[in-house]
């Protein structure tokens, strides 16, 4: 007879051994990371993996109604707007300032001159903070698209 204290190792796990292996996989699969990876991290067999990942797949595809995808979509495409009339925004104020630098530059003004190429500078890189950050939204893939690229790459889920 056995004793519940010793390891199990072989065949199914116990309701208990399968929520550890959940808990140690679930942040991997939330970050998107695929099975062959998650294996190497924690050592555990890719085919384990993989069909925990697929079963949550499923389970999220059948929790999550078309409402919710769609205003998923239309919060992403407001993000998007809302990205654009920010950079739009920025563009003019880089603009005006440009417009000044050369007011100044012809006046020989350099004290001002420097402060405003600062300024320019600060701008500049706002702008592509913002271009940046627009980017990653936009390729950023929408949560039925990545379950549906799992899918289709079955091996790497």
């Amino acid at each position: 007879m056995h004793s519940n204290d010793n390891k199990h190792n072989r065949g199914r796990p116990t309701i208990q051994e399968q929520i550890d292996i959940d808990r140690k996989l679930r942040p991997y699969f939330t970050l998107g990371i695929g099975a062959s990876s998650a294996s190497v991290q924690t050592g555990m067999d890719v085919k384990t993996i993989r069909k925990r990942f697929k079963q949550w797949c499923r389970e999220i595809v059948q929790s999550e109604s078309k409402e919710f995808l769609e205003r998923s979509k239309e919060a992403k495409e407001r993000k998007i707007i809302a990205f654009d009339h920010l950079i739009l925004s920025e563009q003019k104020q880089i603009d005006k300032v440009d417009e000044k630098i050369k007011q100044l530059d012809e006046s020989g003004n350099f004290k001002d001159l420097e402060k405003y190429l600062r300024l320019r500078d600060k701008q500049t890189k706002r702008l592509a903070e913002l271009t940046s950050i627009k980017f990653e939204t936009v390729s950023y893939p929408t949560y039925d698209v990545y379950v549906d690229l799992n899918k289709k790459m079955g091996d790497d889920t």
